[in-house]
């Protein structure tokens, strides 16, 4: 804590357990998870089968901005979109596109999620299955830093 704050220190609560109690008296919670507006928006998209795009009927939807961006803003939350994001465990997919905005200078993002270019959950547990294959590999020899370097078949000059 800062020598300067006039805050006293919070205490931690006070625990009332009952040992005789099923579970210790705990209560079981389910916790919805906390999203971020992007993956609200994603999950919206993805759970509504009239936002969906099929094969070569593609539906765009402008990603909504509060203020006016530029292109370099637009093409990184383009390529974030594009890489696909992670909800609930699952890679998601879209397509994306940076795009100028009819009036003015602004940029604007759109997306695009078609269910049946989604990775299948087999990819990719064999994507890890090859990631971790190559991180158990064994380290390559490294040089010993406190070797002398020897000249003239050997001999060393000092």
């Amino acid at each position: 804590m800062n020598e300067g704050s006039k805050r006293a220190k919070v205490r931690e609560m006070e625990y009332s357990i009952d040992k005789t109690a099923e579970h210790l008296g705990l209560i079981r919670i389910d916790l919805e998870p906390e999203r971020t507006p992007a993956e609200q928006l994603a999950l919206e998209i993805i759970n509504d089968p009239s936002m969906h795009s099929h094969g070569s009927d593609i539906q765009w939807w402008q990603l909504p901005h509060a203020i006016a961006i530029g292109k370099v803003k637009a093409e990184a939350t383009r390529n974030k979109w594009q890489h696909g994001r992670i909800i609930d465990g699952r890679r998601v997919r879209f397509q994306s596109i940076a795009f100028r905005e009819k009036n003015g200078d602004a940029w604007g993002v759109a997306i695009a999620y078609d269910p049946d270019k989604q990775p299948k959950q087999q990819e990719a547990k064999n994507i890890v299955a090859v990631e971790s294959a190559t991180e158990s590999e064994p380290p390559l020899p490294q040089p010993d830093g406190q070797q002398q370097p020897s000249f003239d078949g050997g001999t060393q000059f000092i």
